[in-house]
């Protein structure tokens, strides 16, 4: 669904943390720029008092 976009208010600051480390972890299992693409857009939802360093 190209269209689609997810709510950014969907996932608590805690929530994105988790699937950021979780997200982390792939690095063995994806390739790379997928894994950075991903990482980026899932950092973006988080604002930017509450930044996510990882």
């Amino acid at each position: 669904m190209p269209e689609y976009k997810v709510d950014k208010n969907v996932f608590s600051t805690a929530d994105l943390s988790a699937i950021l480390m979780r997200l982390s972890n792939l690095s063995n299992m994806v390739r790379g720029d997928e894994l950075v693409n991903a990482l980026a857009k899932v950092k973006s939802f988080i604002p930017a008092d509450n930044a996510y360093v990882g």
